[in-house]
Formats: C-alpha cells, structure tokens, sequence
C-alpha cells in the first residue's frame, strides 16, 4: 500500500469490501505499472478505477487492462485526459461489452473517455456496446431513456468533443418515444466537425426544441466555417428546433444570421399545438400536413360486410357426389342476428362411414 501512495490512493470499504483505485494528476511509469497490476491481482473485489491525467498510452492500459480481467465486477472504469485511441476502445468492448457480458448485475455501470484521440466510429462503437449504460463519457444514457418525463438535457461544462456527439447522435435516435426537448451543450470542446455531427442529428430526429451552443470552438479557430452552413441549412428545414443560442460563437456571415432569425422565427410562430398521448409532440406544421393529406389522398375502399355476401356459397355437388364427399354448404344468414354461420352436411347413402372427411 506505501508503493500505491506514490502515484495514487487504494481503498477499501469495510462494509462492501469494494475497493477503490484513483490517480489524478500524476504520470503513470512502468513501475507504477507493476504496483497495479499487483492489486488487481489480489484485490478482486476492486469497483471504481479512475486514471486522470497520468499520460496514459494504448500500451500502457493493455498492461492495466490484462489485470482488470481478473475482477469479479468492475462498476466505473475512468480514464479521462490521457492518449488513449481507438485500441484501448476495442479492447474495453471486448471485455466489458453487454454482448459479452451475461449476467446484468455484473455490468459496467460507468464509463469515461473523454479528451483522447478517439474519432467518431469510436463514439459510435462505444454506444453500440453499451446501449444502456448508466453514463458514457458524461452523458447520463440509462436515466434519460427511462424517464420519458424529462424534456432537459444538461451537459454543460461537461469537455464533450467530437466522439461525445457521435454517442448524442445515437442516443436521441434511440429514444422511444422523443421526449428531450431542450439540449444544453455550452462550455464544451465541439469543433466544426462535431458540430456536423450534432446538426444532423437534431434535425432527422426532429424534436428538439431548444439548443444551447454557446462557447464552443465550432470553428476551429476560424479555419473551418463548414459546421456552421451544416446548422444553418438544418434550420431552414428542421421546423421544431425554435430557440438556439450562440453566445461567444462568431463565424456566422450576416446572410446566414438573417436566415437563422428568420426560420426561428417561423418555428416559433408554428408553437405547440397539443402532444398526443403517447408522448409524440404534434405541432401545427404536423397538423396542417395531416389535413392536407386527408384532403388530397384518396381513402381506401371499404371491405365488403359478411351481411352483404351471398349466404349460401356454391359447392361443386357433382364432384362430391362423383367422389361420395359429404356434401356441405355455408349458411351465414345467421350472422346478422348474432348466431354464427352453419354447415349443413347431407351424406352419400351408399357411403358405409357417415364420419365427415374434414
């Protein structure tokens, strides 16, 4: 435990006998290494694993990662600010993914990668293998899915970049139904790119209502300005989306800031008419559409009713009478008077079985 203290700080609860593994701030060196390596061996019972700032690379964490195995249930794995890539994300799906994981009550719980160079099929490939996780990288997944009452997602100041948006655009489409409807992302590290991401998203989903983007670098320092056309082009479609907020965020050109106040405008001038039971937001645009389409479509034909259909349907009674089949008719006159339809059955004579030939 001394060799711990040098680097970071061991504990176990009394209660549980859960343990707890941090570092913060402090570079990871080979012989911290075999110092871990060494209580994740013999302390099975270790939940919470927290590596910040410790200059942390792909092979160092395969090092880590080999002795996690032996751990009966990892809860939090957070590994935030370090130079992990798109390895180290494949080897945490193959470990810890539900696909692999059976029993539910040994799940990972929470995990954290943000600020490494990951890229956005990392993100993508994150939420595929943990689609009901508590937390992916800063974004609460397991209680906005299973609270349908909640309209506001906060996830200010949060260091969200590129791959968070990547697993925001998965998760808003895997809401059933779309409840969210504000969406704060302030303080955060989105670049232009992630921004393509994030506006794409927030117009094919098609139910948020207020977003929240202020102090962000969507420009990449003013080098790439394709982000802002992307969100500037989805306003235009997108008629739900009524309140954005840009403060601290230039770039835009005074034609594109005419657009964008123009289609708000429009948004919220369309409003929120009423929200039908299920949870699916009907506005006015929704309902204009739905009333041109009953106006314009053609309805179906009718199915013919039982009453209106001949009661007696015709049998071939030479083919019966040729074979000695039972010779049968369908009598529905009944059906009208709520007695069911019947099947009379006249037999051959010289036909020995009288048993019907179903």
């Amino acid at each position: 435990m001394d060799r711990i203290r040098k680097f970071g700080k061991f504990t176990v609860d009394k209660g549980s006998g859960s343990g707890t593994l941090e570092a913060l701030n402090r570079r990871i060196m080979a012989d911290d290494v075999v110092v871990i390596q060494e209580v994740l061996r013999r302390y099975t019972e270790v939940q919470h694993i927290t590596f910040s700032r410790c200059f942390l690379t792909d092979d160092t964490f395969k090092l880590i990662c080999d002795s996690m195995a032996n751990l009966r249930h990892l809860k939090v794995l957070s590994v935030p600010f370090n130079n992990l890539s798109s390895v180290t994300v494949g080897r945490i799906i193959s470990l810890y993914s539900y696909e692999n994981q059976h029993r539910s009550d040994r799940r990972i719980e929470e995990i954290d990668l943000r600020n490494n160079t990951l890229s956005v099929q990392d993100g993508e490939a994150l939420y595929r293998a943990f689609p009901t996780i508590k937390s992916l990288n800063g974004i609460k997944i397991f209680r906005h899915k299973r609270d349908t009452q909640l309209r506001d997602l906060d996830l200010s100041d949060c260091h969200l970049r590129l791959p968070e948006m990547k697993i925001l655009d998965c998760f808003l489409h895997s809401l059933v139904p779309q409840h969210l409807a504000n969406i704060n992302l302030a303080n955060n590290k989105i670049n232009c790119k992630g921004l393509v991401v994030l506006a794409n998203a927030i117009g094919e989903v098609g139910h948020v209502r207020t977003l929240d983007i202020s102090n962000n670098p969507v420009t990449d320092g003013d080098l790439d300005f394709s982000g802002l056309e992307v969100l500037v082009r989805m306003l235009r479609i997108n008629k739900h989306l009524s309140h954005l907020k840009t403060d601290h965020v230039g770039g835009f050109t005074p034609e594109q800031l005419d657009i964008m106040e123009r289609s708000l405008a429009v948004n919220r001038s369309l409003g929120t008419e009423f929200d039908v039971e299920d949870g699916i937001h009907v506005d006015k645009f929704a309902t204009f559409i739905r009333k041109r389409m009953e106006h314009t479509v053609q309805p179906l034909p009718a199915a013919p009713r039982m009453e209106d259909m001949d009661p007696v349907f015709e049998v071939d009674y030479a083919f019966c009478r040729l074979n000695r089949i039972p010779e049968r008719t369908v009598d529905t006159s009944g059906i009208s008077k709520g007695l069911g339809f019947q099947m009379p059955i006249r037999y051959d004579e010289r036909k020995k079985d009288k048993r019907p030939t179903w």
